[in-house]
């Protein structure tokens, strides 16, 4: 336990977070970390490693069947197995458990209306999240989610919601990245907005957001498109009096403004205070 929370203290990730408190005693240097795997680090002298299957399979350390076995029960729910072991084997595993988000279903299944939801995750198992969503893709590291969002994005529009440094090159290829949370630096650097916060219908409200601010952006583009085919040919003609064109042309200005404005406060207020960030 030591060795594991040593390694894990140097690792973001949320499940290294927990397994870091378990113990404080020891220290780790040449920490390599494996995203969406794991972490290795030398403890006492030893080269130790925690993390997934996928970990142990890439340093070639082998897991014990007796081992394997046991943890096979672990492998549907919610619980995250992190095998721990050195001199090239596991010597044990840590149990945690996956809490899910507070309203993830109902936010699943109002994005579901009118899209399709994928469920991206390193973890080797989708943790039943798989009921809720349209398509499961589990055990995939972050290169590979990079690639799976490309080819989604040849079937339409791609949003992709995350808050690790894993995600980052995924919310980086999506049409739209969203980080969420509290995203690591890497993922909001990589996204187009920032969510902070753990209130995940806020996601829903950007959507919203988005949505109603493309709209305002359409109706004053065919106002002032409309305006301009009618105001200056009449101006020109000398049929509509200068003055009244100048008066014409402020009122527009002014109509364009307040109609730009409007769905912002509206949006916020809906939001109830949402703090939505672009992040570039």
């Amino acid at each position: 336990m030591p060795r594991a929370a040593a390694v894990e203290r140097h690792s973001p990730h949320p499940v290294a977070r927990a397994i870091a408190q378990l113990d404080a005693s020891r220290s780790a240097t040449e920490v390599d970390i494996h995203p969406g795997r794991g972490a290795s680090a030398v403890v006492g002298g030893k080269r130790v490693a925690v993390g997934s299957r996928a970990l142990f399979a890439t340093l070639g350390w082998a897991i014990p069947d007796t081992l394997a076995q046991e943890m096979e029960q672990h492998r549907h729910g919610e619980s995250v197995v992190s095998f721990v072991g050195w001199d090239g084997r596991a010597e044990g595993a840590i149990v945690t458990r996956d809490r899910s988000r507070p309203q993830w279903e109902q936010v699943a299944e109002r994005l579901r209306r009118h899209s399709r939801v994928v469920l991206l995750t390193g973890a080797e198992h989708p943790n039943g999240y798989q009921a809720h969503v349209d398509e499961v893709h589990a055990g995939v590291p972050p290169e590979a989610k990079a690639a799976v969002i490309r080819r989604l994005k040849a079937k339409g529009r791609v949003a992709m919601i995350g808050d690790g440094s894993n995600d980052a090159p995924a919310l980086a290829e999506a049409d739209l990245g969203i980080a969420f949370g509290a995203p690591t630096a890497l993922a909001a650097e990589a996204a187009d907005i920032v969510i902070p916060g753990k209130r995940l219908d806020r996601v829903i409200d950007a959507f919203d957001l988005i949505a109603i601010t493309r709209r305002r952006i359409r109706q004053n583009l065919g106002w002032a498109l409309a305006y301009n085919v009618v105001a200056i040919p009449l101006a020109m003609a000398g049929i509509l009096n200068p003055l009244a064109a100048a008066m014409a042309m402020s009122a527009s200005s002014i109509f364009v403004v307040i109609n730009a404005a409007r769905p912002m406060l509206g949006a916020e207020t809906q939001a109830e205070g949402a703090s939505l960030s672009p992040s570039h």
